[in-house]
């Protein structure tokens, strides 16, 4: 066959061969499981995330139970392949790999034909600085959605008080006037301490949304302003101490319970006459 040099088993090339023989199945198996580990995180992961469906959730769940075994038996096979190298190789244990949270702390994987700790994102250094540069992308969107969510509840409060406004109006000779009263009384003081938030958000340093009511689409300019409302704008000129606002947020609760049934009644009776 022309071989001019046969290996000897002091050859390099022999016990470098004969290595890899006794390394491959252990190897195989170390390689198995580290797939196995890698898909466990990213689902672990991913099951954390926010604004999820249940049906996705309720998925997830059942994947990581059936993964779960499957890295039991992997582990079960690279355990049996372990033993059979000189020297053995320390048995892993599923109560510690179940308790992995990030690839770091899974410290066998140094030992696979490729170590994906090279990796830039396998770093656990880098990959908090990522997790932190993505948390602050999602705070500024958060930034920019709070600002439209808060205008909008603004406009609705002032929109609301007109509209507490005209319907007061038109009950003056009503025997329900009171009734009504008494529920846009309970709204208003609701409405007070959300327009008090809204406030003291706008007065925060660098904010960045509009401070002054929006106009809903389809309403004209509002001529009318309300009673109620010219009372929170009013409150808004002074800073309402702490302790004042626990004491109205304990009497808003405490006539919560009684103005639910009133509130269901009114708002019943506020559609009749809207749809007269």
């Amino acid at each position: 066959m022309g071989v001019a040099h046969q290996w000897q088993p002091t050859s390099p090339e022999y016990q470098e061969t004969m290595k890899y023989m006794a390394m491959h199945t252990p190897q195989r198996a170390l390689n198995n499981l580290q797939c196995l580990i890698v898909q466990h995180l990213f689902e672990l992961q991913k099951l954390n995330i926010s604004q999820m469906a249940y049906k996705m959730r309720t998925h997830i769940s059942k994947s990581l139970q059936m993964r779960c075994h499957t890295i039991q038996t992997a582990i079960k096979k690279y355990n049996d392949a372990a033993s059979q190298l000189h020297p053995p190789c320390p048995p892993l244990e599923w109560s510690k790999v179940s308790h992995y949270s990030f690839l770091e702390e899974f410290n066998l994987l140094h030992e696979t034909q490729q170590d994906i700790h090279d990796k830039m994102w396998a770093r656990q250094a880098i990959c908090e600085t990522m997790q932190q540069w993505l948390h602050i992308q999602h705070a500024k969107e958060e930034i920019e959605r709070c600002n439209v969510e808060v205008r909008r509840l603004h406009t609705f409060i002032v929109d609301e008080d007109w509209h507490f406004t005209c319907v007061l109006s038109s009950l003056e000779e009503s025997p329900l006037y009171f009734t009504v009263q008494e529920f846009c009384k309970h709204r208003r003081l609701v409405n007070s301490q959300l327009l008090n938030r809204i406030f003291q958000i706008s007065a925060l340093p660098g904010f960045s949304g509009v401070a002054s009511p929006g106009l809903r689409k389809g309403q004209v300019d509002l001529d009318v302003e309300g009673d109620g409302m010219d009372s929170i704008l009013a409150g808004h000129e002074h800073q309402h101490e702490h302790d004042g606002d626990d004491e109205t947020i304990e009497m808003i609760d405490d006539k919560g319970d009684d103005m639910q049934d009133i509130g269901t009644l009114v708002e019943y009776l506020l559609d009749l006459a809207l749809t007269c």
